[in-house]
């Protein structure tokens, strides 16, 4: 039987809410959807690709864009808070939670109606590697909490 499923147009990671942020699972986490957003831009033959990371009652959107030769872009697109119970919903209808759904919903239908770049620059832009070992040697495994970490969480 045939599969109905398209093709993929990006990934998602998701945590449960810990009393302590993991720093560290959480880059691992990021380098993970951008090296996979980078595969989906290589294989799938298009310009950009979305993803997400949710972590507890927070979730952030992001967008990797093929934007120059072997230059993969990877930019936040906006940060929800999600309600913790159903007696604070409405802060997920607020006009600007809404704007922010609308401009993630509108990027993702640009990304979904792309058509395959075939073109012959489209294909010298891109690249290929460093895989997922690589990209773990770029955190430190000293696993410290109180450690500044330039990557907002």
């Amino acid at each position: 039987m045939q599969s109905n499923w398209g093709k993929s147009l990006g990934y998602g990671e998701a945590k449960i809410a810990e009393p302590t942020d993991n720093k560290f699972m959480h880059a691992w986490d990021l380098c993970r959807l951008g090296h996979f957003s980078k595969e989906t831009i290589n294989t799938v033959n298009i310009k950009s690709s979305i993803s997400f990371q949710l972590k507890g009652h927070s979730i952030t959107v992001y967008t990797t864009i093929l934007s120059a030769d072997g230059i993969y872009t990877m930019l936040e697109l906006t940060r929800i808070q999600i309600p913790q119970s159903v007696e604070s919903l409405e802060l997920l209808t607020t006009q600007s939670t809404l704007k922010q759904l609308l401009q993630v919903a509108y990027v993702f239908e640009k990304i979904r109606q792309q058509k395959k770049e075939e073109t012959k620059e489209f294909f010298l832009m891109k690249r290929y590697g460093p895989g997922l070992v690589q990209l773990r040697e770029l955190i430190s495994d000293k696993k410290d909490r109180k450690r500044p970490c330039t990557l907002r969480f």
